[in-house]
């Protein structure tokens, strides 16, 4: 009995240990696919980010190569400085050093067809200032931007705006949205906002009822 019992006990722990092993080739297998896929949308999207901003800067170039052939300086300076304030827009926005929001607020052309986003950065802000919510707070903005951009009204005409202006002063950073635009439903989209900033760091300082306006700010990490 007693050698049975033993036999069984054994038998027991290989089959324990065997499923296990097979189990943990079967989830590393499946995170590896995963990544993979992760991998592939990330280069996806770098890549239609990159074939947007060719396509835009090739449309500049043969605006300003015009204004130069007609010999038209005055339309040829403010088509050379609207290509330096863009440029340093992109700057200050790659400048905010997460990585995440900065490659939502670059891509958002691309994906966007119903809503246009203006980014405005008087001065550098350094997002990752935030501290280790840094990233989450990121995220919690795109999901705002998100949550706009599947509220507007779709129509004909010009697609409807949306202004991003980020700002850092007195140990805080700033961000407001405004909206120029109509929305499907704004109670509806009031409840989402408040369901992405609900338990986050962001403090609403403005929300107004027709949510064309929102005013939010989170202090800097202590240090």
């Amino acid at each position: 009995m007693g050698g049975g019992s033993s036999a069984s006990q054994l038998l027991l722990v290989v089959w324990v240990a065997a499923a296990a092993t097979v189990w943990i080739a079967v989830e590393r297998k499946e995170q590896a696919q995963r990544l993979e896929q992760a991998l592939l949308s990330a280069r996806q999207t770098s890549l239609r980010i990159l074939n947007h901003h060719r396509h835009d800067w090739m449309n500049e170039l043969q605006v300003l190569y015009g204004y130069i052939r007609l010999q038209k300086p005055d339309k040829t300076v403010q088509c050379v400085e609207r290509i330096r304030d863009r440029m340093m827009m992109e700057s200050r926005i790659a400048k905010l050093n997460e990585p995440g929001l900065v490659l939502y607020l670059q891509s958002f052309r691309t994906v966007s067809k119903a809503l246009q986003l203006e980014v405005l950065l008087e001065e550098e802000v350094n997002w990752m200032a935030l501290g280790s919510d840094a990233a989450a707070l990121g995220v919690r903005l795109t999901e705002l931007l998100e949550a706009f951009r599947l509220g507007i009204k779709p129509g004909a005409g010009d697609a409807p705006r949306i202004q991003l202006e980020l700002s850092q002063y007195e140990g805080i950073v700033e961000v407001s949205l405004e909206l120029d635009g109509e929305l499907q439903d704004a109670p509806a989209l009031e409840r989402r906002c408040q369901e992405v900033l609900a338990d986050s760091r962001f403090r609403i300082v403005r929300l107004t009822p027709e949510m064309d306006c929102i005013v939010l700010q989170a202090e800097l990490a202590a240090g």
